[in-house]
């Protein structure tokens, strides 16, 4: 109830009742009589103002009660905004803290994502780092390989080139021998100066054996037996360091011949000069100069085993 209802309502009653009260002190002043008008008048305004003072009391106390209500409507009103004020700044605080949460955890998962991402590319970055060493060490590995063959197969061929020159020399001084050797009756012969020209080189080519057979102990290759080649050299040069020996022996007790001589008495000189499939010239020359240029061609044609690749993760 407004301010105004409550005038409107104490003013009517209270004009109410200040009429009823001066007609009632007028009646009464007029010293009625029982059972006339003034004094029904009377009873009436007596009956009008217990009515109105009834209705001061219940419209006090309804003003009071509505009031009563009204304050404590509005003071649980009042709590209730302050309890949904309390609410909602709580509500307030806990999306506040839960948004820090948020972001912080948002923070935290963006930086260990951040820290395992610069992980995986530094752990990548070190793979291809450690993939590129191990493929430079392979390569230069290769190279190696590769340098120490080339120096390997350098040596084997000039071995080669070596062994078959002078092998080579060998048949070509036999084949000039054999052609120039006549019989007589006291045997055979052969001009003195052919002798001598082809016995010098002879000694040249038992000279270059006996090199090889020095150096073939320096040929280090597993593809090559240097203890083979060794005494395959060995023997050739031994049977042509005779050959040569007894040249000399013969060569001085007919130092004073010219023309032809005989060389009825030289039993090396008949081995070097007889058969190449059978005797003394296959087993001591051939056939040690094949097995050495068969060892060495298969050694030159045998691939470069090269090392494996780098095994990588």
């Amino acid at each position: 109830m407004t301010g105004r209802q409550k005038f409107i309502i104490y003013g009517t009653l209270t004009a109410i009742a200040g009429v009823s009260t001066g007609l009632l002190i007028w009646i009464l002043l007029s010293n009625p009589k029982y059972n006339t008008l003034k004094y029904e008048a009377g009873k009436t305004c007596m009956q009008v103002l217990g009515v109105v003072l009834v209705g001061f009391v219940v419209s006090y106390a309804t003003f009071t009660l509505q009031r009563t209500r009204q304050r404590r409507e509005e003071q649980a009103d009042r709590a209730a905004n302050q309890k949904r004020e309390a609410d909602q700044k709580r509500e307030d605080l806990q999306r506040e803290a839960d948004q820090k949460r948020e972001d912080l955890q948002r923070e935290a998962d963006q930086k260990r994502e951040d820290l395992q991402r610069e992980a995986d590319r530094q752990l990548e970055v070190d793979r291809r780092r450690e993939v590129e060493q191990k493929r430079k060490e392979w390569q230069r590995e290769v190279e190696e390989a590769r340098d120490a063959r080339q120096r390997k197969d350098e040596l084997l061929h000039s071995t080669l080139i070596k062994t078959l020159s002078a092998y080579h020399a060998v048949k070509r001084t036999r084949r000039i021998l054999r052609a120039r050797i006549w019989a007589q009756a006291q045997g055979q012969h052969i001009d003195v100066d052919v002798y001598d020209q082809q016995m010098a080189l002879i000694n040249d080519v038992q000279l270059q054996f006996e090199e090889l057979k020095r150096t073939a102990p320096l040929i280090k290759d597993a593809r090559v037996s240097e203890e083979e080649l060794g005494e395959k050299f060995r023997a050739i040069e031994k049977h042509l360091s005779e050959l040569v020996v007894e040249y000399e022996s013969e060569r001085r007790s007919a130092a004073h011949i010219q023309g032809g001589a005989s060389i009825s008495g030289t039993p090396k000189l008949d081995d070097f000069l007889g058969p190449s499939y059978i005797g003394p010239f296959r087993e001591n020359i051939k056939s040690p100069i094949d097995s050495i240029l068969s060892s060495l061609q298969e050694a030159l044609l045998k691939p470069l085993e090269l090392p494996a690749p780098k095994a990588t993760e």
